[in-house]
C-alpha cells in the first residue's frame, strides 16, 4: 500500500513537470530559435512580429522543412551553387517566391505580402 502511494505521488510529479515544461519554452526551443536566426539567409523585417516565433519560423523552413529546395528558383545565384564546387550565395531575390516546376505544377510564392500571408 506505502509504495503503490509513493508510486502514485511520483507519477503525479512528473506529470506536473510534463505540463509545466511543455507551457513554457525549454532549452531545446531556445536552441531552435537560435539556430534559426543563425542559418537564415535573407534580411528580415521584424517590425511587429515575435522574435521567438520568427527565429522557430527560419528554423523549421530553412533547417527541417528544406523549403527552400522548392520554393526559390534558382536556389543559387550563378556562381554560388555549392553542388558544382563553388562558394554558396543562396538567391536572396527569389528566395521562397516560388517557380520550381514539377512537370505541369509550379511551386508558390511564399514570402509575406503586405498582410503578412504567403502571396
Amino acid at each position: 500500500m506505502k509504495s503503490t502511494l509513493v508510486l502514485v505521488a511520483l507519477l503525479t510529479a512528473l506529470g506536473t513537470v510534463a505540463t509545466a515544461s511543455a507551457q513554457q519554452p525549454g532549452a531545446g526551443e531556445a536552441a531552435k530559435v537560435r539556430k534559426g536566426y543563425a542559418i537564415n539567409p535573407v534580411p528580415l523585417n521584424m517590425v511587429g512580429k515575435n522574435p521567438q516565433l520568427v527565429g522557430l519560423g527560419s528554423y523549421i523552413v530553412n533547417g527541417q522543412g528544406a523549403c527552400t529546395d522548392c520554393h526559390t528558383s534558382p536556389p543559387y545565384v550563378a556562381g554560388g551553387d555549392p553542388f558544382l564546387g563553388q562558394p554558396t550565395v543562396t538567391n536572396v531575390d527569389g528566395f521562397l517566391a516560388g517557380g520550381t516546376e514539377f512537370g505541369p505544377f509550379i511551386s508558390r510564392n511564399l514570402t509575406p505580402n503586405a498582410s503578412g500571408r504567403p502571396d
